[in-house]
């Protein structure tokens, strides 16, 4: 099983001139390709053209600083997440994107695909693949999900390319007076839910307020929950902001990395 971890960039997202975001755990992206279009940006859900929102770094440079953090830290890997958030007019051309990432992209070595649990060892200096835009395996191992849920668990299925299950925590829209008090306890639910499962994706990010445009953090409650529960599984966890640090009376002012990694240990030494 993997061991939990935790990104501080999680809802970062990039977006190309062309048509897409790719999300990744760990980082979001979007990419162009020749011969169909450039490189360009990324983005995090519609880019808003007319304001240019949502539009962040080049894809090609995002692929370049994931492989550079590789090579300066060859007891890592990257988990990727591959989903479509804005077509930008191609929406008739999945063949064209797919060709354009399984050739011009994710051909490179440093992508891997499996269909089995992938043990950390062999994937040290790794990006592994993980598919949401649909479920052709060669541009990933497929890791479907329903929008914006409060808690699934996907049974594993080897026709699609995936011998394992998985539980998902992504209530990323939320109404209502409180929406940081109920993405918090969609994330405390979901470890106690889904932490027997081979794979717990947990986000502790979401948007609300009219047109979504208001993020919800809930970075602090999270620190509390950890250092007052301690729990020894989390699993793959998403923020923005992650390296805020907040007090805590068990280990002093921490943040949630510090948290999520001790959980592999027991929360032994913080």
């Amino acid at each position: 099983r993997w061991r939990s971890c935790c990104d501080g960039r999680c809802h970062r997202a990039i977006r190309p001139s062309g048509w897409t975001g790719i999300w990744l755990f760990w980082r979001q992206s979007g990419a162009d390709g020749p011969p169909i279009w450039e490189m360009s940006a990324t983005c995090h859900g519609n880019h808003r053209a007319s304001i240019n929102a949502n539009e962040y770094q080049s894809f090609s440079s995002l692929i370049m600083e994931c492989k550079s953090f590789l090579s300066s830290n060859r007891s890592e890997m990257i988990a990727m997440s591959v989903k479509i958030d804005d077509w930008n007019g191609h929406e008739g051309d999945l063949a064209g994107v797919k060709d354009t990432l399984r050739n011009n992209v994710f051909s490179d070595s440093v992508f891997h695909i499996s269909a089995d649990m992938p043990n950390l060892g062999p994937v040290r200096g790794k990006i592994c693949l993980f598919n949401r835009i649909d479920n052709d395996q060669t541009i990933g191992t497929p890791i479907p999900w329903q929008h914006n849920t409060t808690g699934q668990h996907v049974p594993a299925d080897a026709t699609l390319g995936r011998k394992y299950a998985f539980y998902v925590q992504d209530h990323c829209e939320i109404s209502g007076d409180d929406p940081g008090s109920v993405k918090l306890a969609d994330f405390e639910a979901a470890v106690t839910n889904g932490g027997t499962a081979p794979l717990l994706i947990n986000f502790a990010t979401a948007v609300t307020g009219t047109s979504n445009l208001f993020g919800v953090y809930i970075n602090h409650g999270v620190i509390n929950y950890l250092a007052t529960t301690m729990p020894v599984r989390v699993g793959w966890c998403l923020f923005d902001y992650a390296e805020t640090s907040g007090p805590t009376e068990q280990f002093g002012a921490v943040s949630c990395v510090d948290l999520i990694i001790g959980s592999n240990f027991r929360y032994w030494g913080l």
